[in-house]
């Protein structure tokens, strides 16, 4: 009896045991890898969307029909959906999913013969109801997505010389905020620069990381989706079927321009599956920008939508863009693209204003950072075969580092050659992606007493005698500039100047600042509220007739010899400048933006002003000097002018664009 007590307790302990590993097993998150098919030509099926079975999960399959997911182990005993536009789809038990999986899709039949005579006032009809019914089909609530971006700079041949890669959230507020950027947080990231690849100067600086937003044509809603037969042709091209529902295949092309791409419709419920535009350049007459190496010759965006819980949601966007190099002498491609991996539309916590990123970040820019199980655990897009076969050298910072530290031989001698020397100046790139520029119009209104403004000036053997009227209230507008450096997320360094419009006044101000930045609006286009202080100086005053000036006037010890002068008398003040702006956000470098402040003078001194008034105004010089000691004499009514005569306001507003942030 004691032996079979012993015995059954030592099998309720190995039954325990493997009761535990068995567990300890199935909770593990498990990967698997695989090739979507054409199950007739076992051609491959690039981004098809693979999904599991009741959830916001999933990834596409590259340009090469390649996938990696990661899944959850407590997904193990669902199924994962696999379809493709034109294919009928297919549910797999994961648990029967091996490690280098072969899925194979079987072609829908195709039924043409009922459309192809459709008038194209019918198709226009359909388009119309597809364009109306976006706020239907797609949600309207804010939502987030999960995913994986990459973006990559190559030779057409498929030779890289950059790429780099992130897991990113989107987040936007609804499809129907057509223009919003939407916000975008970096959550993990990588980049590699292969040998040679710094000297070139076309990557995706610019709003690279906002792909999956700018690439979304269906939030963005351009020209062609709404249907302008005046504009564009349409035509169906083609019928086919996704997961048993009709598609209608929409081919459009622009009248007088370079544009094309299709439009693939759910004919039921008039959803968009997928969108895709190309532009070209064909004039040979284009030339390069001040700063530019390249030359733009085509550009595709592509986006596909899956549907969750109803309502479409983006999968997969991509941009393309062909240019020609001038140092190279030869095309290159600029390519981003971004996976999603999870959809989110519910209970959204915003991203804080430090999170989001900002549209001018230089995503090539980010400290390399490439381990060999960088994304282990991760669902990434598998990379295609060319760009992984140049990778296997990288796999370690060691030898990373030592084949980037030698003379590539890696490069076709045509490139080898043809690349210049150059220095490689990341800092300054840096410091141009945090600059800003703004102009505007300023208003500083002023109320003015009824007088005889009147100036008496003799230097030399010159004499001038000029009177004017000053009378009610006049409302000046000023053209206003500024350029601005970013010290940090919040924080912003700024030179400002403002100038007249007009010749019955002077007015010009200088100023430097410092301003905050504070998010007041987190859905939709942000909203930004920014305080700020400047300290600076304006010269403001009436000027007086212009005259004429054929042998010179003495002014401030300098003989002005300009045919064409005019006098004017006012006031330069020395002030501290609070202010404070709202700025809304237009798309993404451009912000509107409306300001106000007061001028708070700290010093005061009454000047003479001599404008130059020939030749083209933007090269007309001024000059001022000390009213005081000057030659001049100025009187208002009879009465000496004071030395604070409080002409002008010292509120004012200020309305403009800015441009990046």
């Amino acid at each position: 009896m004691g032996s079979i007590a012993v015995l059954m307790r030592f099998n309720g302990f190995v039954s325990a045991a493997f009761f535990l590993i068995s567990v300890g097993c199935f909770a593990q998150d498990f990967e698997i890898k695989g090739k979507v098919v054409d199950e007739q030509t076992n051609q491959a099926l690039p981004f098809a969307n693979l999904q599991i079975e009741r959830t916001t999960m999933g990834t596409s399959s590259n340009a090469e029909g390649d996938f990696k997911l990661v899944i959850p182990s407590r997904y193990h005993s669902s199924n994962l959906q696999i379809s493709y536009i034109g294919y009928a789809s297919r549910k797999i038990p994961l648990e029967n999913l091996t490690s280098a999986q072969i899925i194979k899709l079987k072609p829908e039949n195709r039924q043409l013969k009922e459309l192809v005579v459709m008038p194209d006032s019918s198709l226009l009809v359909f388009l119309r109801e597809a364009y109306n019914s976006i706020d239907k089909n797609y949600t309207q609530n804010p939502y987030q997505l999960e995913g994986f971006y990459r973006e990559s700079l190559r030779t057409e041949g498929g030779r890289y010389f950059y790429f780099g890669e992130a897991q990113l959230l989107i987040q936007g507020s609804g499809y129907q905020f057509e223009q919003e950027l939407g916000n975008v947080k970096v959550v993990k990231s990588r980049v590699n620069h292969f040998a040679s690849g710094d000297t070139l100067r076309n990557a995706l600086y610019y709003g690279g990381l906002f792909v999956g937003v700018k690439c979304d044509l269906i939030k963005r809603r351009p020209t062609f989706l709404k249907p302008n037969k005046r504009k564009y042709e349409y035509h169906l091209i083609d019928v086919t079927a996704n997961e048993g529902k009709e598609v209608w295949v929409v081919g459009f092309k622009e009248k007088n321009g370079e544009q094309r791409g299709k439009l693939f419709i759910e004919k039921e419920s008039k959803a968009y599956l997928r969108a895709e535009v190309t532009d070209y350049n064909n004039k040979d007459s284009i030339g390069y920008g001040l700063s530019s190496k390249v030359r733009h010759i085509k550009n595709t965006k592509r986006v596909f939508y899956r549907k969750n819980q109803n309502r479409w949601f983006m999968n997969y966007a991509d941009v393309q863009q062909t240019d020609f190099n001038r140092d190279l002498k030869l095309k290159t491609v600029v390519t981003g693209e971004f996976v999603v991996n999870k959809v989110q539309a519910d209970s959204i916590k915003l991203l804080s204003f430090n999170d989001r990123l900002e549209y001018t970040q230089v995503f090539s820019q980010i400290k390399d950072n490439f381990q060999e199980d960088f994304w282990k655990g991760t669902t990434v897009l598998v990379p295609d075969s060319t760009l992984q076969t140049q990778l296997e050298p990288y796999h370690t910072e060691q030898n990373r580092k030592a084949l980037l530290a030698k003379t590539t031989d890696t490069f076709d001698e045509k490139v080898t050659k043809a690349e210049p020397k150059k220095k490689k100046h990341p800092q300054r790139v840096l410091l141009l992606t945090r600059l800003g520029f703004s102009i505007g119009t300023q208003l500083i209104p002023y109320n003015v007493a009824p007088s005889n403004l009147s100036l008496n000036y003799s230097s030399g053997l010159s004499s001038f005698n000029f009177d004017r009227r000053l009378n009610g209230v006049g409302f000046p507008l000023l053209l206003s500039t500024e350029f601005s450096v970013k010290l940090s997320r919040r924080w912003q360094v700024f030179y400002g100047s403002s100038a007249d419009l007009s010749s019955g006044y002077e007015f010009l101000s200088r100023q430097l600042g410092l301003r905050y930045t504070l998010l007041i609006n987190k859905k939709g286009r942000p909203v930004l509220l920014r305080p700020s202080i400047a300290y600076g100086s304006h010269e403001l005053g009436w000027s007086f007739p212009t005259f004429s000036n054929p042998d010179g006037v003495l002014f401030a010890n300098k003989t002005i010899r300009t045919k064409e002068l005019s006098f004017g008398v006012g006031e330069r003040v020395r002030f501290l400048r609070p202010s404070i702006s709202i700025d809304k956000k237009i798309n993404g470098l451009k912000w509107v933006y409306i300001n106000v402040g007061c001028y708070l003078p700290l010093e005061r001194d009454n000047r003479i002003f001599l404008k130059d008034e020939s030749g083209f105004f933007l090269f007309r010089g001024q000059e001022s000097a000390s009213l005081e000691g000057s030659g001049g004499v100025v009187t208002v009514d009879g009465q000496q002018l004071p030395t604070d005569p409080k002409w002008f306001n010292q509120l004012y507003i200020e309305m403009g664009v800015r441009w990046a942030f």
